[in-house]
């Protein structure tokens, strides 16, 4: 998706799921500290969309392997690996959820 593309959403909204539309608030980089399974390790994800009317953060799995990353899911959880198959984050599922493992919080 192009820059445009990105503005022009943000302009109109994201539509959810179940086909509510919600506004973006801001558009930013979020940085966490990952739990990749062995260590600790900083993570950025590069233009987030900030919405403030959701309880709950979000992250879209094409997104994540429009970055170039492979998204393995199982009944336990998901794994995010690389090109070199290094494992750069884990998600463990809680409910009908699954959770970034990180050092500090879970996030969505």
């Amino acid at each position: 998706m192009c820059n445009q593309d990105i503005l022009k959403q943000i302009q109109n909204g994201i539509k959810l799921a179940n086909e509510a539309m919600v506004q973006v608030t801001t558009k930013e980089n979020v940085n966490i500290i990952a739990d990749n399974g062995e260590k600790s390790i900083p993570y950025t994800f590069t233009n987030i969309l900030h919405i403030s009317s959701l309880h709950t953060n979000l992250l879209s799995v094409t997104k994540i392997v429009d970055k170039d990353l492979d998204v393995i899911l199982n009944k336990n959880g998901a794994l995010i690996k690389d090109n070199s198959r290094n494992i750069k984050l884990i998600a463990d599922r809680k409910g009908d959820l699954l959770y970034l493992r990180k050092r500090n919080k879970n996030v969505i």
